[in-house]
């Protein structure tokens, strides 16, 4: 676990990917497994400087196999998701948003000698953010499980936000899985057209990222 300081060298990467794409618009086709998605919006990125970008009406539309299309809204949590993943990341929209519109999924990969899957979720009605990051290379064998667990147990104690678990995985041994969950229930809007001043900041998915990356380097 110790080699994994890739993962603050590549979110520093991904850090300065944002002085390229502050200036570019902030609706890009993105390519997902349920065909051609992309997202409307003003094309007006400010820097983090200035603030959380201003917040615009918005809805995902989805080419799919027969061609037909269908456009979904995107409510405060996944705009708020998106907005971190545009404007903090400066990355395309990649989020899959359910056919309800109230559960979406964003997949982060992080590839170098070892592999990590970073996922958020968001649960409109809940009102609850989770940050998963899934470390698969180094597996936990059967005979092993005992000592990893203590080890897990001393860590977690020592983690202010977030735990690191043990999950079963297709063979007899074990995951490593860094888990963080908040409840913002109650302070984003429930008006499905809501447009006002962002009432969850990007920065809040900004944060559960670093503290995440930082807890798993520190495994």
């Amino acid at each position: 676990m110790g080699k994994l300081q890739f993962i603050q060298d590549t979110v520093t990467q991904l850090d300065s990917l944002y002085v390229i794409a502050k200036d570019q618009a902030t609706s890009e086709p993105v390519t997902s497994k349920n065909g051609k998605q992309k997202s409307k919006g003003k094309d007006d990125s400010p820097s983090i400087s200035e603030g959380p970008p201003p917040v615009f009406p918005m809805t995902q539309s989805a080419t799919l196999e027969d061609g037909s299309i269908v456009n979904k809204r995107v409510k405060p949590l996944t705009y708020s998701l998106m907005s971190w993943l545009k404007n903090y990341m400066g990355l395309p929209d990649s989020i899959d948003i359910s056919d309800d519109e109230n559960h979406a999924q964003l997949e982060i990969s992080l590839d170098d000698d070892y592999e990590f899957k970073c996922y958020f979720n968001t649960d409109e009605i809940a009102g609850i953010i989770g940050f998963y990051i899934y470390h698969f290379d180094d597996l936990v064998p059967e005979e092993k499980v005992a000592e990893i667990k203590e080890l897990i147990l001393s860590k977690n104690i020592e983690h202010v936000t977030g735990q690191v678990q043990l999950i079963a995985s297709s063979t007899s041994a074990q995951a490593v899985r860094y888990y963080h969950g908040v409840c913002v229930k109650g302070i984003a809007s429930e008006d499905p057209d809501y447009c006002g001043e962002f009432q969850i900041s990007p920065q809040l998915y900004q944060n559960m990222f670093e503290q995440g990356l930082e807890i798993m380097n520190s495994f």
